[in-house]
């Protein structure tokens, strides 16, 4: 049998996973001091009279006010955290980080290797509805340090228990995606897409035990935040 999927636009490979803007990209490696490492998400957008733009990570890659940088600790400042959503008993994974210039948005990110010795720029041009996922569908994380890894989800309803920082204070995590793509320490916050162009997620986690990914949907971080994925136009 074979299924057919539409794909977002192809761009020129102009990126690695260390240097890819501005304007942003999802599935750059992003520093703040400390050190810590976590993968840009996906580009959101807000309206409040006049457009503002911002970008996705995972919540519990850092505090609010710390300071991301592309690549590593001393490079170009992406911009500050505003917002961040990581308690115990909740739902989702998210923070938010305002870029320091204008004009830094884009609906792109990094499809390929961690290497980039293929990568590609694709376009998000849709965003997947709530609980509109099913046990079974194929999805894609890009984090920096996996590159691109795809799997196919096993819940949609899953609840995480641990510590996501990789210290010794777990929480607890509901209605959260469990999937088989490949992770490592680093991808988190890495954009999760189905079908190339639709954004559905933000990587969180493994389950530990069973080695299986987990993930936060894009519904929940988007209620969580009041920022929407940004589209382009």
């Amino acid at each position: 049998m074979v299924r057919v999927v539409e794909a977002g636009p192809v761009f020129e490979d102009s990126c690695s996973r260390t240097a890819c803007g501005p304007p942003w990209r999802g599935g750059v490696k992003i520093a703040r001091n400390g050190p810590a490492y976590c993968t840009l998400g996906f580009n959101v957008a807000n309206y409040g009279g006049v457009w503002s733009y911002a970008l996705f990570t995972a919540g519990h890659c850092g505090p609010v006010n710390a300071t991301w940088r592309q690549g590593s600790t001393t490079g170009t400042v992406i911009g500050l955290s505003t917002q961040n959503h990581i308690n115990d008993a909740s739902r989702v994974d998210v923070q938010v980080i305002a870029p320091s210039s204008a004009n830094t948005h884009s609906n792109q990110y990094i499809d390929g290797t961690s290497t980039c010795t293929t990568c590609t720029l694709r376009s998000i041009t849709a965003v997947q509805g709530h609980n509109a996922d099913h046990a079974g569908d194929a999805v894609c994380n890009h984090g920096y340090y996996s590159g691109t890894q795809c799997g196919k989800i096993l819940s949609i309803n899953y609840t995480y228990t641990g510590d996501p920082t990789g210290g010794s204070n777990p929480i607890t995590l509901y209605h959260m995606r469990e999937a088989t793509y490949a992770r490592h320490s680093g991808d988190s916050g890495g954009p999760v897409t189905a079908a190339a162009n639709v954004a559905v997620g933000s990587h969180t986690d493994y389950v530990s035990g069973s080695g299986y990914a987990v993930y936060t949907h894009i519904y929940d971080m988007v209620q969580a935040t009041g920022w929407n994925v940004y589209l382009g136009g």
